[in-house]
């Protein structure tokens, strides 16, 4: 059992999905123009074809309470097998992967990338729609890394902020 994160710093950046741990935490991202395009879309979701919706909530739900699901529904992916055109940093190097799952709905062709941080505090970033295939590529992932790139400058700025209100 995982304590839950401790985000009272970064709480502004967060919404919290309605499943909580004990194994894992997840959240969707506020970015910076202060649109969730994950809540957005699951909303929508809920509304319009429920019962693809309950697959992403029970995929969350078996995340968050066992720390694991099913590889179709759940998965992080693979640092070693980025796909062809994905982002590079500023030295021209691939962004990794590393820390970066998606939860997957083969149904509706939609999936829900999101990073992982210590704590089992999962951040849900980007939805990628239109794609049932198992390949990744870099269209569906570049933008959840993107956004991953955004929301640890965002976190850090406020935990510095934080860290000097405190000073």
């Amino acid at each position: 059992m995982v304590q839950p994160p401790d985000i009272s710093a970064f709480a502004e950046l967060l919404s919290p999905i309605d499943i909580q741990g004990p194994e894992r935490y997840l959240y969707s991202y506020n970015d910076e123009g202060a649109h969730n395009q994950v809540r957005d879309f699951l909303v929508e979701l809920e509304a319009k074809a429920h019962a693809r919706y309950m697959k992403y909530l029970s995929a969350f739900r078996m995340v968050a309470q066992t720390g694991r699901a099913p590889w179709d529904k759940w998965h992080p992916l693979d640092p070693k097998s980025p796909p062809h055109g994905v982002l590079k940093d500023e030295k021209g190097n691939k962004i990794s992967l590393d820390g970066i799952g998606e939860f997957k709905n083969i149904g509706h062709k939609s999936r829900i990338f999101h990073c992982m941080e210590p704590g089992g505090l999962y951040v849900l970033l980007t939805v990628h729609t239109g794609k049932n295939e198992n390949d990744l590529t870099a269209d569906s992932v570049n933008p959840a890394l993107k956004m991953r790139i955004e929301y640890v400058r965002r976190k850090g700025q406020l935990l510095i902020a934080r860290r000097d209100r405190i000073r």
